[in-house]
């Protein structure tokens, strides 16, 4: 039994009717949300840049909740080039889309990714996984990410016409050459981690090798005199850089350390003798001098 003032017979104080609606509310509400919520793509995997001279996988991971699958179709800037639809037979299909070439073969998991190859620059563009499932929801979630083909460098730059070692005063010159990519990269100098000055860095052009991926070499040449200032610890470090306009850059890097020759280096480490030094050696020269002629 319940007393007044909504207080219990045991003298506990009992909960008002509207609190427990709106529990039982909260609660259902939490329900419809973890059902509507049920299909799920927990993973798109797009290369962000891939190689004209490779393939790319692209991949896509779901989890049905229970459902069962409708489809998985993929989209190359809003267009549809392949679904899979389990229930059809054949199962697959693709559809002509310019820059898009599909590795068909038999034991691929056509249910979860797809290879394109061979690639062309014109396949770069916004990929789509559509995911649907099947009755009774026909839930569809959809996820996008972008890739850029690329004629990416194989190597690091090639530094030549760099000798072991300097005296004060030599002449250094280095030629920088990137690898042959597309875009061409912007090869770049730096002197300890600094950049040279105006006069003494530079490029020009390569004769053009035609090849069947347009893909181009950049040079930079670098010429300066060795000076006391470049050769910390008695070493200058040289590297060159060269950077793909991309998003994010492709970058690539080689350095190279000469030291300073070793007859500069006990040069600088044999400071000249003081005048007053002299000066004593000149009186004990003398006085030997005098007691042989006495």
């Amino acid at each position: 039994m319940c007393g007044k003032h909504g207080v219990n017979d045991d003298g506990r104080r009992r909960r008002p009717r509207t609190a427990s609606l709106m529990d039982t509310a909260a609660f259902v509400l939490v329900l419809l949300f973890i059902s509507a919520s049920g299909l799920q793509i927990t993973e798109l995997n797009v290369p962000v840049h891939v190689d004209v001279r490779g393939t790319a996988t692209l991949v896509c991971h779901y989890n049905l909740q229970n459902a069962t699958l409708n489809s998985v179709k993929w989209y190359k800037d809003e267009r549809e080039f392949f679904r899979y639809i389990p229930g059809m037979s054949p199962p697959t299909k693709a559809f002509p889309l310019q820059g898009i070439n599909l590795d068909l073969s038999p034991s691929k998991s056509y249910d979860t990714r797809v290879t394109l190859r061979p690639l062309y620059y014109n396949t770069s563009g916004t990929f789509r996984c559509e995911v649907s499932a099947d009755a009774p929801k026909f839930e569809t979630v959809h996820q996008e990410s972008n890739m850029t083909v690329l004629g990416l460098p194989q190597s690091k730059p090639a530094v030549s016409g760099v000798e072991k070692a300097y005296n004060l005063g030599d002449k250094i010159e280095a030629n920088c050459t990137s690898d042959k990519s597309w875009p061409p990269a912007t090869v770049q100098w730096l002197i300890n981690n600094q950049m040279p000055d105006r006069r003494q860095s530079g490029s020009y052009a390569l004769p053009d090798e035609p090849n069947q991926w347009g893909l181009q070499a950049s040079t930079q040449w670098l010429r300066l005199h060795a000076d006391r200032k470049y050769f910390e610890n008695g070493r200058i470090e040289l590297r060159c850089r060269a950077t793909m306009p991309t998003v994010p850059p492709v970058v690539r890097e080689t350095s190279v350390a000469p030291h300073l020759a070793s007859n500069e280096k006990l040069a600088q480490r044999s400071p000249a003798a003081s005048p007053t030094v002299q000066l004593g050696l000149l009186v004990a020269a003398s006085a030997a001098l005098l007691r042989r002629s006495l």
